[in-house]
């Protein structure tokens, strides 16, 4: 009895054929989404920088510049060392030892290195016409005579997997030319400039960065190996259009990019796996540095969580000629300073600070009460006093716009642009009288858009633009109200406009830069770069003529944007910067939390 009651009773459970099917198909997709969602979980798994790292493997003073470049048992990359550019190797074992690359090229700017090591690709900056595009070359590695690459002239390049090609970019395109730089084709059009072109590992991929300079953009754009239409990638939403330099692991798991955050450049990893039976896809990049640091260029190792990158903490020190020791003193004591200006009285200093660049003031001398004026994520730079001392015209910028000629009280409060747009502006600088600030409107080769001078009245917010300014930029204008100096675009070739005649006289042969009237007008002090020699220079107006003042070799000097400024302080005291920053070739170890 108690066995048929059992069975009865398990009858009545036992389900229909039909249900069963049902049961199994069910417990299959159960089955198959726990999986799944463990397989999109570990796919997108953040990373972390190991907290014993990193590993420094460079110990020269001189500044290390992008891009890194590896053939896994050397890293390459360009340094400064206060007077010149030059190429650099570091060897990638227990004691990495470094050494020039031994080149003929005046200004050498790195590219990528061949598979094997046996060559680069790199532009020198020193030839070729003015602009970005500059002639490309093949220099062997280690040493050897570099090999002009046909009549490319580009912004960068990067070997095609085929080996027999390379891809580059020029002005708003992309090209392909034949690996001697014969046969050059049009491949499409980009927004801007296309540079840092880097293959996924099964050649399958291009991703390259544009720089849109018309909005200061940029972003990280993909292809595939047959140069379909390429379109833009938006890595995270909250670094859209400052998402550049990525380098793949040599898997192609992991995407490893930096983007600017908060001022800083910050390295980033993103997977790159597109999900379980094609379904679902890598994404979530994960932040991995942070801090008022800049972390740039990482280069992931092959074989294993190796991570290169250079990291880069901005200090410098305001620094004054003395002519009778011939010597740089330091002027400030203890002030991290990027650019500076002295009111017209000499009781006040306006200066930007690092490393965030914001506006400050002291008074002087000893630079006491100092007080701070705006707030990031403003970065400011070039400050000039008003005539009056009440207001500090200067340039101002944000992650992700240009830098505009703006006006802020001498005590503090609202920053505000001079004029309405968001075109590149910069070098504010005042009338005599205060009345008016002339700057200059930034070229944009980009868009084909030329530079010139404006002059905008503050009192009616109207604007005119200097006769026969095309192509100049950069102006200051005399305290005597008599001239207006200025730089052309490219050229660097040092212009001086009179007011009472209308006319420009240009001084041919002379690269100029960070003009500086004399309080009387008589003299114009100038950075001068000729022949790779940096100098500080005077022209006097009575025979307009100029002569060396400062010498500039032999003072470490900031790479970083707006690093060779020099000014000019009370008694026409000439000033500049020397570099306290720490510049480092970093190897960290990352893995997955």
């Amino acid at each position: 009895g108690d066995t048929a009651a059992t069975e009865e009773v398990a009858t009545a459970l036992r389900p229909a054929p039909g249900h069963r099917v049902a049961i199994s198909v069910f417990a299959l997709l159960l089955v198959s989404g726990v999986t799944l969602l463990l397989l999109r979980t570990s796919w997108n798994r953040p990373f972390k920088l190991v907290a014993s790292g990193p590993e420094r493997l460079t110990h020269s003073p001189g500044s290390k510049l992008p891009p890194l470049s590896t053939d896994d048992h050397h890293v390459y990359y360009q340094e400064f060392d206060g007077a010149r550019f030059r190429m650099m190797r570091t060897s990638l074992t227990a004691r990495p030892e470094t050494v020039i690359i031994d080149t003929p090229l005046k200004s050498p700017d790195p590219g990528v290195v061949a598979a094997d090591g046996s060559a680069m690709l790199l532009r020198d900056l020193s030839q070729g016409p003015g602009g970005e595009d500059k002639p490309l070359f093949l220099q062997p590695l280690p040493r050897g005579e570099p090999k002009r690459l046909g009549e490319i002239l580009t912004y960068d390049s990067a070997w095609v997997p085929d080996d027999k090609h390379i891809v580059f970019g020029r002005i708003r395109a992309v090209y392909e030319a034949n690996r001697d730089g014969t046969a050059i084709r049009k491949l499409f059009d980009v927004p801007g400039r296309a540079h840092w072109f880097r293959w996924s590992p099964d050649g399958r991929t291009l991703r390259f960065t544009v720089y849109d300079s018309s909005k200061s953009f940029r972003s990280i754009w993909q292809t595939t190996s047959s140069y379909d239409a390429p379109r833009g990638l938006i890595l995270r939403q909250d670094t859209a259009g400052q998402e550049c330099c990525g380098t793949w692991s040599s898997d192609g798991a992991t995407y490893f990019y930096q983007a600017t955050v908060n001022g800083f450049y910050q390295v980033f990893a993103r997977p790159e796996r597109s999900g379980f039976l094609g379904l679902g896809g890598g994404s979530g990049a994960t932040q991995l540095t942070a801090g008022a640091v800049n972390y740039r260029s990482p280069v992931p190792l092959s074989g294993g969580h190796r991570l290169l990158m250079l990291s880069q903490t901005q200090k410098s020190e305001l620094v004054q000629w003395e002519s009778a020791g011939r010597r740089w003193l330091p002027a400030l004591d203890g002030v991290p300073t990027a650019s500076a200006a002295w009111s017209r009285d000499g009781a006040w200093l306006a200066y930007t600070r690092l490393p965030e660049r914001t506006l400050w003031r002291c008074r002087m001398p000893g630079c006491s009460e100092p007080v701070q004026l705006t707030l990031p994520p403003a970065r400011i730079m070039m400050p000039q006093w008003s005539p009056d001392g009440n207001q500090i015209a200067c340039m101002a910028a944000t992650t992700g716009n240009n830098w505009r000629a703006s006006l802020i009280a001498a005590t503090g409060g609202n920053l505000s642009p001079l004029i309405e747009g968001a075109a590149a502006e910069a070098d504010p600088t005042w009338s005599p009288s205060g009345r008016e600030i002339a700057f200059g409107s930034l070229p944009n080769p980009d868009r084909g858009a030329e530079s010139a001078i404006q002059v905008l009245d503050l009192h009616t917010r109207s604007t005119r633009t200097i006769r026969g300014s095309q192509g100049y930029n950069t102006p200051s204008w005399s305290r005597d109200g008599r001239f207006l100096a200025a730089v052309k675009w490219g050229t660097l070739e040092l212009g001086l406009y009179e007011f009472s005649t209308g006319k420009w006289q240009s001084f041919a042969g002379t690269k100029a830069g960070y003009l500086n009237w004399a309080a009387d007008g008589s003299t114009l002090y100038f950075l001068s770069v000729n022949s790779g020699v940096s100098e500080v220079r005077a022209l006097t107006v009575l025979d307009m003529k100029h002569s060396p003042v400062a010498p500039l070799t032999g003072l470490r000097r900031p790479t970083f944007s707006f690093g060779t400024w020099i000014g000019l302080g009370p008694a026409n005291t000439v000033v500049a910067l020397r570099d306290l920053s720490t510049e480092d070739l970093l190897s960290w170890r990352f893995e997955e939390r």
